[in-house]
């Protein structure tokens, strides 16, 4: 599942840092990558059961997760404000690494200081299991290039490339703030203005990558980040393709196989993630609104507890409307969020250009720098109550 972006972000994260520490799952993952994907051909077909769930090495592994997940991966969120961490980590090249900041089934990133310019960066390293593989080198250079093919204020800009030793790295400009997934996790459903111009300023970037061809294909709140600026940034080129790169990108991602996130995956994307175009990526950021209000990404109930489950929602299930979650948002609205969650891409809006051109109306009076600060003050009360309780009986709220 975590392989076809079938789990949830959070459990995605989790996944993915776990590989980077563990040879025996990260051999069992190029062992998967290899196989035909079966349990697509399962999901095409139709068949909503999941028919292994009952079976021990299923229960097993999920046993295994669950102990994973209690004992934390926070340290892995790349939308977590860094604590400071004194001296190096190591050098490559002229960067220094000063910590990490968060990794994924592909990359991990560090946050870097170039020795000579003092500059601060975040510099992604191919993870080394991942070093013998021509194809995640293959991949990794794709990311390389397509990012280095864009400049805009709302995509990060890559400042340079390049390898050592057999060590391929991306370095990129360091965005200071937090990614959308962590703002809702510490403030819940957001203000009307700021989720709307949370998603217009995202809808921009893409409208550049639009214009240079490209199809990011996992659009979702973790892979956008507001600066302290007030300005949102667009992540992770790692799943983007070029529309007419047909060929290259059936060889990265393997025949057949669903690449995204499931919560915020476009219903076409289940059925040809080659095919997709830009309407994918609005689809992917009407879910991501959709989240900004609500609290909860459009298709995710208690329910719908496999991503299975999800993933036939979004293929079958009818929009749910955001009013029945907030009923201070507009009717008007309501049916904006509606129409980037249409089933076919055609009922959709046909660039981001006119998405972002939509929600304009809509942004009057946001303030996005106020929004990072409340964040922000959140998490540092809860730390220093944290602190303050150490050594006492009194309960953390």
């Amino acid at each position: 599942g975590y392989l076809n972006g079938q789990v949830a972000e959070q459990v995605a994260d989790s996944i993915a840092a776990h590989l980077e520490t563990c040879d025996a799952c990260a051999g069992s993952v190029e062992t998967l990558e290899s196989r035909p994907d079966r349990l697509i051909e399962a999901i095409r077909g139709g068949d909503p059961q999941i028919p292994f769930e009952g079976e021990p090495e299923c229960a097993n592994a999920i046993a295994v997760l669950d102990r994973l997940f209690a004992d934390g991966f926070s340290e892995s969120d790349p939308g977590r404000d860094a604590p400071s961490s004194p001296g190096v980590l190591g050098r490559l090249r002229e960067y220094q690494l000063l910590e990490r900041l968060g990794e994924g089934g592909m990359g991990t990133v560090y946050k870097a200081m170039h020795s000579r310019l003092k500059r601060v960066v975040a510099l992604k390293v191919l993870v080394p299991h991942r070093m013998n593989d021509p194809r995640a080198i293959a991949r990794f250079h794709r990311e390389m290039e397509l990012i280095g093919s864009l400049d805009h204020r709302h995509l990060v800009r890559a400042t340079d490339a390049g390898d050592v030793d057999g060590t391929h790295f991306l370095v990129m400009e360091f965005v200071e703030g937090l990614n959308l997934s962590v703002l809702v996790s510490r403030l819940g459903p957001l203000p009307v203005a700021d989720a709307c111009e949370l998603v217009r300023q995202a809808a921009l970037g893409l409208q550049h990558a639009h214009e240079n061809q490209l199809v990011h294909r996992d659009i979702k709140p973790s892979n956008l980040i507001l600066s302290s600026k007030g300005i949102v940034k667009i992540l992770d080129l790692g799943l983007a393709r070029l529309r007419d790169d047909e060929a290259l990108a059936k060889d990265l991602t393997g025949t057949g196989q669903m690449m995204g996130t499931v919560d915020y995956m476009a219903p076409e994307q289940a059925t040809d993630t080659h095919a997709v175009d830009i309407r994918a990526d609005l689809y992917s950021l009407g879910c991501t609104l959709f989240k900004l209000l609500t609290g909860n990404a459009p298709f995710v109930t208690d329910e719908r507890k496999h991503a299975l489950l999800t993933l036939k929602a979004h293929l079958e299930a009818p929009v749910p409307s955001v009013r029945d979650s907030r009923d201070d948002v507009p009717v008007e609205l309501d049916a904006l969020v509606a129409r980037l969650l249409a089933k076919s891409p055609d009922d959709r809006f046909s660039t981001p250009a006119e998405a972002a051109a939509a929600l304009e109306p809509w942004c009057a009076g946001n303030d996005l720098p106020r929004l990072l600060s409340r964040a922000r003050g959140g998490q540092a009360a809860i730390r220093e109550r944290a602190e303050t309780s150490k050594g006492s009986n009194a309960p953390v709220v």
